[in-house]
């Protein structure tokens, strides 16, 4: 995938090991939410505010993956 189709985002909030801007493919964000493949689970994210500059993300909770 092209950098020209990435978008950056600001995270709040989650594990420390999860950086706070990101630059991620705008077609993982449906409904408004952000899930970040971490350790053994996923955290996510609900965003929180779309401004001017990077839209903000607050992490919500972290589920397991499942094997």
């Amino acid at each position: 995938m092209s950098d020209a189709l990435k978008i950056q985002v600001r995270l709040t909030g989650g594990p420390a090991g999860i950086p706070p801007v990101l630059e991620i493919d705008p077609s993982l964000l449906p409904d408004g939410c952000l899930k970040i493949r971490f350790a053994a689970g996923y955290e996510h994210f609900r965003l929180v505010e779309q401004a001017d500059g990077a839209p903000v993300f607050a992490w919500s909770d972290r589920t397991r993956i499942a094997e």
